[in-house]
């Protein structure tokens, strides 16, 4: 079981609702005390980040839920269970969709998978022509053409195999101009939400 502490969906980059795995977690508050509940709940989920865990303990992850919902006004946060692949949650109740993830928190999806045609073209072409970037920009404005359809209210993607093939289209992209796609590994991940009761 691999459970996230993170904000509500946002407008993430200009994806309004996006509520995937690339979203920050709750904050270090600065304007109370290091031994306030929120803080020690704050300081034991940054340890199991800082060593790139997710939280497996359930009962826990409710109570740093709680500490942040009985703030003054109440922070909204909220847990979720990201599964590889197609797998089914443990504990996860509501399936959210898919993502395509990179250590189950930097997203290919999280910042909207359709560029602005013009403004695209403008960057591509300040490129010098044989830079594998301008030459692929068609290739990407097509991939997220293709997918955007396949977005659901969460803006995640509901078909495992749609996907797969995405990820398997931004995998030849990063092969043919290395660095394309910031970090490397992504893959395809479920997105649960987890009661925080």
């Amino acid at each position: 079981m691999h459970l996230l502490i993170l904000a509500p969906a946002f407008a993430y980059m200009g994806n309004p609702g996006y509520h995937g795995t690339d979203r920050p977690p709750p904050a270090y508050r600065e304007d109370m005390a290091p031994a306030h509940p929120v803080n020690r709940s704050w300081q034991w989920l940054a340890r199991l980040q800082s060593d790139g865990c997710g939280v497996e303990d359930l009962e826990r992850a409710r109570e740093v839920v709680t500490a942040y919902h009985q703030l003054t006004p109440p922070e909204d946060v909220e847990i979720i269970e990201v599964t590889r692949g197609d797998a089914i949650a443990e504990v996860g109740e509501v399936f959210l969709g898919f993502d395509l993830s990179y250590g189950f928190g930097n997203s290919l999806i999280s910042g909207g998978v359709t560029h602005d045609a013009v403004e695209a073209r403008r960057y591509y072409e300040e490129l010098p022509a044989q830079d594998a970037t301008r030459t692929l920009s068609p290739l990407v404005r097509l991939m997220g053409a293709y997918l955007e359809p396949h977005l659901n209210s969460n803006r995640l993607i509901d078909n495992y195999d749609v996907a797969r093939l995405w990820l398997e289209c931004a995998r030849a992209v990063q092969t043919l101009k290395p660095g394309f796609y910031e970090y490397g590994d992504y893959e395809v991940v479920g997105v649960w939400s987890v009661s925080a009761e």
